[in-house]
């Protein structure tokens, strides 16, 4: 069972929700069991400029024993990602991610240059961090990529 509710106010502010309820598969178990789950998103996008847009989001979701017994599992993902035109060339994109069940937060920055449709340079990178709930440590970083791309089409 699940419901959506959904509004786009203007350009400027749109909004939505989703709540279900079900079962569902604890595949992290030893022994898998069908438990009782809940799930809620909320979502959003904010446009206060035509060049800019930021789409915040959360998830939230739990399992339960279907014979009412322990919390199997519960958590949220809470995520933003902003969009910034600077011209049509020049395209940023940031997403910032923090994720409650392993205790992550991703940063994932992305510069587009189009030249044209067919031609493209992309340059980014990708960066984790973990709590290690350590006193004093905070985040600590676990990983970073960087990468680039050139996608150009041929024409016979």
């Amino acid at each position: 069972f699940g419901s959506v509710l959904e509004s786009s106010f203007s350009r400027a502010l749109s909004l939505g929700a989703f709540f279900g309820t079900g079962r569902s598969i604890a595949r992290n178990l030893s022994t898998p069991v069908l438990g009782n789950a809940t799930d809620l998103e909320l979502w959003g996008t904010l446009r206060p400029h035509s060049q800019l847009s930021i789409s915040p989001s959360f998830r939230y979701s739990q399992l339960h024993h279907p014979d009412g017994g322990p919390e199997i599992f519960s958590g949220y993902i809470l995520r933003t990602r902003a969009d910034l035109q600077f011209s049509r060339e020049f395209f940023l994109r940031m997403v910032v991610q923090y994720n409650d069940f392993g205790q992550t937060l991703d940063l994932e920055p992305l510069l587009t240059y189009k030249v044209n449709p067919f031609t493209l340079f992309y340059v980014g990178s990708t960066q984790a961090f973990r709590d290690y709930d350590q006193e004093d440590a905070g985040l600590t970083s676990t990983s970073r990529q960087y990468f680039a791309k050139v996608q150009y089409q041929l024409r016979y």
